[in-house]
């Protein structure tokens, strides 16, 4: 399994059993919302009554997808930047690995910049199309990027590392709140 890879299911058996409240990995206020990266929204868990935080090691809402919406159809094309800057932009996404459940939470600015939080780390990057591959390049390791294949699954957004289908996919499902690094217990 490739390196970075196994980092972030590492991060994965770390998270489980934490809380991503608790850990202060959300930021649902608008203080984010006021710095100018992204308009304030009202979906928040204060404004949300129905909105239950998921825990870390959680599965997705409603389980986890079926093995036939794990895999993709061969004619399918992974996502361009454009179309996943349209799903993406100014929206929060919890990240679900395929077998051990919640594991980060990563909002997507404008310009195509990210914050990602897990238990172990709070990082800002950038990411950027190369080939069919969606490469994030995070200031922890700036030249070692993360680069994943995404797929639109209409709810969610299912993504393999590197594009190998062999692996686990991880799955992107629309989160509330906004993440900030600013209260993060890690830093």
């Amino acid at each position: 399994m490739p390196e970075a890879m196994t980092d972030r299911l590492r991060a994965a058996a770390v998270t489980l059993g934490f809380g991503l409240i608790g850990l202060g990995l959300i930021h649902a206020g608008p203080a984010f919302a006021e710095t100018g990266n992204i308009p304030e929204t009202d979906n928040t868990p204060e404004t949300d009554n129905t909105y239950v935080q998921p825990e870390a090691g959680d599965y997705p809402p409603g389980g986890m997808p079926s093995a036939t919406d794990l895999s993709r159809d061969p004619a399918e094309s992974p996502l361009t930047a454009e179309e996943l800057d349209a799903l993406t932009r100014g929206k929060t996404f919890d990240t679900y690995h395929g077998t051990t459940g919640l594991y980060g939470i990563e909002t997507f600015l404008s310009g195509r910049r990210v914050i990602w939080r897990d238990a172990n780390k709070c990082m800002h990057g950038t990411w950027e199309q190369v080939g069919e591959q969606i490469c994030f390049h995070y200031e922890d390791q700036p030249d070692a990027p993360d680069c994943w294949t995404y797929y639109d699954r209409k709810d969610w957004i299912l993504g393999f590392y590197e594009g190998m289908e062999q692996f686990t996919p991880i799955l992107l499902y629309p989160a509330k709140g906004l993440v900030t690094c600013e209260t993060y217990l890690g830093s």
